[in-house]
């Protein structure tokens, strides 16, 4: 078999950070520096994986970071549309007043006001933050290795399944209950939050196509976040 080359290695690391939920300095700067290597990073994950790695740090730590570090315009680009580091409304401006960057600006920053709506929405059915996403990772994770184990009849140790038991004579009376109420739960909010994201992803290409008028970008925000409120009203 064929071994991976020492930088699809590092590559993989990253990744398993970030499905961790996990971002220490020495990742953030990985994800940067290969950032700026697409022979390396084809996908071109590594600028969204370092944008969002820097979001989920302090407000000091991440500036002194930008201070120092050296980014490529992929990392800027997905920084200026992260709703965490940019989290104003887009301001209403007049288009015979821009430059061409000042137009590239704009529409970075129309993307990151879609992306907050998009993200208020969503907070308003989930807890927000970095350890309560991982917290809902390991959970659902729990609630399928239930799943197997009563499929195949094996006896449930409440020691296995922490999260379940803690929700035991809250959320249910067992946690064959409480697996059942997550399951449902998550049934039920992922084609919402599909949809909402199809929403997002389809706004923000209309917000980044050059053929598209900045003057209408504000309204083609409010257009999608009023069609996020209706497929997110689908969900009770």
């Amino acid at each position: 078999m064929k071994s991976k080359s020492p930088a699809h290695a590092a590559l993989a690391l990253i990744e398993w950070g970030h499905s961790a939920g996990h971002y220490p300095p020495e990742l953030v700067e990985a994800a940067v520096h290969f950032a700026g290597q697409p022979a390396i990073d084809r996908a071109g994950r590594m600028s969204l994986i370092a944008a969002y790695g820097l979001s989920t740090w302090s407000t000091i730590s991440r500036e002194e970071f930008l201070a120092e570090a050296d980014l490529p315009k992929s990392v800027r680009d997905a920084l200026a549309a992260d709703p965490v580091v940019n989290p104003e409304s887009l301001p209403v401006v007049a288009p015979a007043e821009m430059s061409e960057d000042d137009i590239a600006a704009y529409r970075q920053r129309g993307i990151a006001d879609l992306a907050n709506r998009a993200e208020r929405l969503r907070l308003s059915v989930l807890t927000g933050g970095a350890a309560k996403a991982q917290t809902y990772r390991e959970k659902l994770a729990e609630v399928e290795r239930h799943e197997a184990a009563a499929l195949n009849e094996e006896e449930i140790d409440p020691a296995d399944y922490p999260y379940l038991s803690a929700e035991v004579g809250v959320h249910g009376e067992s946690i064959a209950d409480v697996a059942t109420l997550i399951r449902a739960k998550h049934v039920a909010w992922t084609p919402v939050n599909a949809a909402i994201e199809g929403l997002y992803f389809a706004a923000k290409a209309d917000i980044a196509d050059p053929e598209t008028d900045i003057a209408a970008i504000p309204a083609r925000i409010d257009a999608a976040e009023a069609a996020m409120m209706t497929t997110l009203a689908g969900l009770s």
